[in-house]
């Protein structure tokens, strides 16, 4: 989403004679947000580099801090508690619930 509002953005930052223009060979997809100019084109290009590098960054941290296990339902690694959380899992968590934990209506 962040490269569809910055293509966006400086469309029509463009339009309004804010910034300059500079018009490439390449292909144009509004509801995309891609326009061909350089500027667009430009920024969205370090907004995908920003975002590719700071997931990696997030996975080699994660992959080094102690505590973060794997889920032992389906082996994702998800931090915390080591549990996926996933509507697959629903069944099998429901199943190792402590009794304790049930919720009952009150009675009359």
């Amino acid at each position: 989403m962040a490269v569809v509002f910055i293509g966006g953005g400086v469309a029509a930052l463009q339009e309004a004679g804010v910034i300059d223009a500079t018009a490439v060979r390449f292909v144009s997809l509004p509801l995309l947000g891609i326009h061909p100019t350089a500027e667009g084109l430009g920024l969205q290009a370090l907004a995908l580099v920003l975002i590719a590098g700071g997931l990696w960054a997030n996975r080699r941290k994660a992959a080094r801090t102690p505590g973060w296990r794997s889920c032992p339902l389906c082996g994702a690694n998800r931090g915390g508690a080591g549990i996926c959380m996933g509507p697959a899992h629903a069944a099998s968590l429901d199943a190792r619930r402590p009794s304790s934990w049930s919720w009952h209506p009150p009675g009359p």
